[in-house]
């Protein structure tokens, strides 16, 4: 479990609205055909899953400025990503398109409370047996139940 105190909530919150506000500027849609009905919560609760991790970790996260996201990179310098659900029971979703070079962190929570549930690699996700479209509305991705991944420790260690 990963708790931010009220100072660390405010500050990722800012970095997720930067995002969110270079996303508008840029033109960014959301992937995957999500909508952006909730791209200032979507951003500011993933900056906070991606602190999480690194706040768990101990990891180093550069980002720019005050952002922490797609800079995080695990104690060798390899990029990692995460994905961040507020739903306490969420698979890993992972897409064709992910690089498989890197490892994919899940992050549950919301609120200034998170806990790092498991890891795993792309090529380990994208078997038949994950693919799913739990909508039925033509998103279909590779589901990774949270029992299904990598214990956080085997980060640490």
């Amino acid at each position: 479990l990963v708790e931010f105190t009220p100072a660390e909530i405010m500050e990722a919150a800012n970095a997720g609205v930067m995002r969110q506000v270079e996303n508008i500027k840029g033109g960014a849609q959301a992937a995957y055909g999500s909508g952006n009905k909730m791209d200032w919560q979507l951003a500011i609760e993933g900056t906070l899953g991606e602190r999480a991790v690194a706040k768990a970790l101990n990891w180093y996260c550069p980002g720019k400025g005050i952002k922490c996201d797609a800079d995080l990179v695990d104690p060798d310098g390899k990029p990692v990503d995460v994905r961040a659900s507020m739903h306490d029971g969420a698979s890993l979703v992972i897409h064709d398109r992910d690089p498989n070079d890197r490892k994919f962190i899940l992050v549950t929570g919301r609120y200034g409370k998170y806990l790092v549930r498991g890891w795993v690699w792309p090529a380990q996700a994208k078997l038949q047996k994950y693919w799913k479209d739990p909508t039925g509305n033509g998103r279909s991705a590779y589901f990774v139940p949270q029992r299904d991944l990598e214990p956080i420790r085997s980060l640490k260690e």
